[in-house]
């Protein structure tokens, strides 16, 4: 390269570059540079000339979108729109194991350089196209056949490979089946075990069973209820007896009250365990100008066929008891109605017991049979869902529904791949663009090696300490 003196020289700045340098230097080794380029150009030619031709062929392979997508679960199924990303492809595609399968396919028809995998990748190229979901594979030999036979072969092997991966293959429809094949099987084991829990369940019976206990214990409580208000009934009854001496006649109204506490002494039971109402009226005596009206009585039982009527003068007696007498009757009857109530509160207590142990019973049963249930709905629905996935992949394969599919199969080239003139020619430039860096190399060199002769034979000024002495 050419060296500008420091000082400033044909009227030019010191940091401005002189293009006269620059010619002078290639005119000065043009002979060099136009040397390199034509032997170049010869040496390029002479190559191939002696070298058999190289024919290259062209194969696609399309990644396309299904043409439909079926969903029988959509649960088990990913996104429909899914692409294959081309430049994984295009990885795959020089893959070992793809181009071991492609050399197993041809390795008949190969020369002895191309039989093994290396060798096969250095005559092997994939690449993708100015639309992503085209890949173009180049395969080149010294054959046409050969080369095309190469490239479709890679083409058939890589479609192959990435539907696999990428799409659905008959291994999934394998794959499905087998595990369909288990949900089956368990389907089939939770049914036979919830038939084998209904066979001996009694949960029904047991049903049955608390519903009549709970019934007998209503009946209990609303027959000691009831007989608790009788009770103090009979209580407030026989306080009103006081105003009458031991050995007095009762009026035939209070006569007739006492009769009512019997009755409904009589009939408390049945009254409770049809869980009816009981009303009664009584008419008093009444004067009114010597005319005496009647005393009616009625007792009514929703529970009976008809009620109890009874109608009597105001004047007539029931029993002739006296004061004391009826008390003494009242108190025997309370007497009674309490025993009755005692015995009423025992059947409670020794039916709670059972009561509890029945409820125990039905929700254990019922938790098993819910349990079951359950078991049996899941293996169902399991079942149910994979056997939709199985016939929606099995079709899916039977009808070819792949993403990777090969676009274009090569035919024989007629035209070899090298082109001698344009080797030529690059040859020629590469040739140049040579001369020319040798050319700048030697400029360089040269002006280094005279500068530094200058120095050395120009007078070095003395050190001052030698002025000095």
């Amino acid at each position: 390269m050419p060296v500008r003196d420091p000082v400033a020289r044909d009227g030019l700045q010191e940091d401005e570059i002189d293009l006269r340098d620059y010619v002078r230097v290639i005119a000065r080794h043009a002979w060099m540079i136009v040397g390199l380029a034509v032997i170049a150009v010869i040496v390029t030619l002479a190559i191939g000339f002696f070298q058999p031709p190289t024919y290259e062929a062209r194969a696609l392979v399309a990644i396309t979108r299904p043409q439909f997508v079926m969903n029988f679960e959509p649960r088990m199924s990913a996104a429909p729109d899914i692409s294959t990303p081309s430049r994984a492809l295009v990885s795959l595609a020089t893959a070992d194991d793809v181009l071991g399968a492609v050399l197993s396919s041809v390795s008949t028809h190969l020369p002895p350089r191309l039989q093994s995998v290396d060798g096969l990748r250095s005559v092997l190229a994939a690449g993708t196209t100015s639309d992503p979901t085209l890949l173009e594979l180049k395969a080149r030999a010294g054959d046409p056949q050969q080369a095309a036979t190469l490239a479709n072969t890679w083409a058939e092997v890589l479609a192959d490979r990435a539907r696999a991966i990428y799409g659905q293959s008959q291994g999934d429809v394998t794959s499905f089946e087998a595990r369909l094949a288990e949900a089956d099987a368990r389907l089939t084991k939770a049914e036979a075990a919830l038939a084998e829990f209904q066979a001996r369940n009694e949960l029904n019976v047991l049903k049955d069973q608390l519903n009549a206990l709970r019934k007998d214990q209503q009946s209990y409580l609303s027959e000691r209820d009831a007989i608790t208000r009788l009770i103090a009934d009979i209580g407030g009854f026989r306080g009103q007896l006081g105003k009458y001496a031991p050995d007095a006649h009762v009026a035939p109204s209070d006569d007739l009250i006492a009769l009512l506490l019997e009755t409904r002494a009589f009939s408390a039971g049945m009254m409770a365990s049809s869980d009816s109402t009981s009303t009664s009226s009584a008419g008093t005596s009444a004067s009114n100008g010597g005319t005496t009206a009647p005393i009616q009585l009625q007792v009514f039982n929703t529970g009976a066929a008809s009620p109890i009527q009874l109608q009597v003068s105001a004047g007539e007696a029931f029993t002739n008891k006296k004061a004391g007498e009826l008390q003494e009757a009242l108190d025997d009857l309370a007497a009674s109605l309490r025993v009755k109530s005692s015995a009423i509160e025992a059947r409670v207590d020794e039916s709670t017991p059972r009561s509890l142990k029945l409820q125990g019973a039905v929700q254990r049963l019922q938790n098993e049979a819910d349990r079951l249930t359950l078991e049996r709905d899941v293996a169902r629905e399991a079942y149910q869902t994979l056997a939709r996935k199985t016939e929606e992949t099995r079709i899916a394969v039977q009808g070819a529904n792949g993403q990777i599919r090969i676009a274009s199969q090569a035919l024989p080239p007629s035209v070899p791949s090298s082109n001698k003139t344009r080797d030529a020619t690059v040859a020629g430039f590469l040739g140049l663009l040579v001369g020319l860096a040798v050319a700048f190399a030697r400029d360089w060199w040269r002006r280094g090696t005279q500068t530094a002769g200058q120095e050395l034979a120009s007078p070095q000024p003395l050190p001052e300490a030698a002025i000095r002495s």
